[in-house]
C-alpha cells in the first residue's frame, strides 16, 4: 500500500522515493477530505500540503518510531489539520462583522495628511540645493541601496549613510517644531 511506501520513503530518508511516493499519496488524501469530510479542494490542498509538510519535517528532525498501523497515522494526522483549517474558518467568520472594512476616505485623515506633506515640502524646501537633491533621490528611489546612492552622488557608501542620518534627523526636528507650532 502506499501509506506504507510513505513512511518506509521517509524513514529511510531516501529524498527521491519521498518525492514519487508524495505525488502518489497527495491525491489519495485531497479524495479522501474530500468524500468522506466534504471538504472543500481548496482546503482539502491545504490539508494535505501540511500533513505531508509534518511528516516529513518531523522524520527530518527525530528518529523514526515504529508505526503500526500508517493508513490510520497519516489519517488522523491529515483529519486534524483539516479540522484545524476548519476551526480557523470559523473564528475568521466570527470576528468579521466586528471587522470594518470600509474603504471611503476619512476627511480628516485626508487633511492631516495634506498638511504633513506640506510640513515636510516647507522643510526640504530650506535644505541647500545639494542636499534638497540627495534627499529627492532617496524619496523617488526608497529601496536604492547605499551603492546605488553612492554612485549616482559620487560619494562613498559611509559618506551616504551618515549624510542620510543627519538630513533625516533635520527633516525630523524640522517637522516637530513645525507640527508643535499648529
Amino acid at each position: 500500500m502506499v501509506y506504507n511506501k510513505f513512511i518506509k520513503a521517509l524513514s529511510e530518508g531516501d529524498d527521491a522515493e519521498i518525492d514519487c511516493v508524495c505525488k502518489q499519496i497527495t491525491p489519495l488524501l485531497k479524495r479522501h477530505l474530500m468524500l468522506r469530510l466534504s471538504a472543500s479542494e481548496m482546503d482539502a490542498n491545504d490539508a494535505t500540503q501540511q500533513t505531508l509538510l509534518i511528516f516529513y519535517e518531523r522524520w527530518k528532525n527525530k528518529p523514526l518510531i515504529k508505526v503500526d498501523n500508517p493508513y490510520s497515522y497519516v489519517i488522523t494526522t491529515l483529519r486534524r489539520e483539516y479540522y484545524k483549517i476548519q476551526k480557523m474558518h470559523a473564528w475568521t467568520e466570527s470576528i468579521e462583522p466586528y471587522v470594518d472594512n470600509s474603504t471611503e476616505p476619512n476627511q480628516l485623515e485626508e487633511l492631516l495628511k495634506n498638511d504633513r506633506h506640506g510640513i515636510i515640502t516647507n522643510c526640504l524646501a530650506k535644505l541647500n540645493n545639494r542636499n534638497k537633491q540627495f534627499m529627492e533621490f532617496i524619496f523617488e528611489n526608497p529601496d536604492a541601496s547605499t551603492d546605488v546612492i553612492a554612485k549616482h552622488f559620487k560619494l562613498s557608501q559611509n559618506n551616504v549613510s551618515t549624510r542620510k542620518h543627519r538630513l533625516f534627523k533635520l527633516i525630523g526636528t524640522c517637522v516637530n517644531k513645525n507640527i508643535n507650532r499648529n
